[in-house]
């Protein structure tokens, strides 16, 4: 990745799951990822841009499972800010990476609270500074993880969309979320599960808790703060 985008962030991205010869949730996750691009640097079409990266994804050899990472940033420039991009100042990148060996589970996550007044919400940059100091921090403690609120309102983890199951037997995933990923949007096209205030002052409501991403799947929580779940009916919302 060039010097411009590691000094100032810039970078769209997105990570596609590699998973016995196969990508996993491709069209809607691509489709997302070009969308996105579009919008961050406020262009109506990346049509060339777009090509060459399926061409380079087209040729990717598939036999080994892995994640394979895609960022969209600006070219090397001599300025900090540029008012108006081309698509000709955009270049792209590609990351693979082994999946993860550890499977994460029963889970701790310690509370901190997040300003959800932003108008970033949307893209996935690489700006990802703040959810792992506070992981540290939170492993720091003893936890696994974090587990982010907004006035009372659970919102997300680090890396992860959030999963719960209530006292009736239904499934929930936070209305607010900081960033919406596509295992979640795929459950809640599916009906599996419903959007919904998730209070952290009534965790007795809920029986199990998961958390949810393209890449590790479901993993279950054991304990927020000092609540601890259940966590015994995952096979019912695969």
């Amino acid at each position: 990745m060039n010097e411009t985008a590691m000094l100032y962030g810039e970078v769209i991205f997105s990570t596609f799951k590699v998973k016995n010869g196969s990508f996993e949730d491709f069209e809607f996750i691509f489709k997302r990822f070009i969308r996105s691009a579009k919008e961050y640097f406020m262009l109506n079409s990346i049509n060339n841009l777009e090509k060459s990266i399926l061409a380079k994804i087209n040729s990717f050899d598939l036999s080994n499972d892995c994640r394979l990472r895609v960022n969209i940033f600006p070219k090397n420039r001599e300025q900090v800010f540029v008012s108006k991009y081309d698509e000709s100042d955009l270049e792209f990148s590609f990351i693979c990476l082994k999946l993860p060996t550890h499977i994460r589970k029963e889970l701790k996550l310690k509370t901190f609270e997040y300003n959800t007044n932003s108008m970033m919400e949307s893209f996935k940059t690489s700006n990802y500074a703040q959810s792992f100091y506070l992981k540290r921090c939170a492993i720091k403690d003893g936890f696994d993880d974090i587990c982010y609120t907004s006035n009372e309102k659970i919102l997300e983890s680090s890396t992860s969309n959030f999963i719960f199951r209530k006292n009736d037997g239904s499934f929930v995933t936070p209305k607010l979320k900081i960033y919406f990923g596509s295992s979640i949007k795929k459950m809640l096209d599916k009906q599996k599960i419903k959007e919904g205030d998730i209070d952290i002052r009534d965790l007795s409501s809920y029986t199990d808790c998961y958390l949810i991403n393209s890449i590790e799947g479901l993993v279950s929580v054991f304990m927020i703060e000092n609540f601890v779940f259940k966590n015994e009916h995952i096979e019912s919302i695969l």
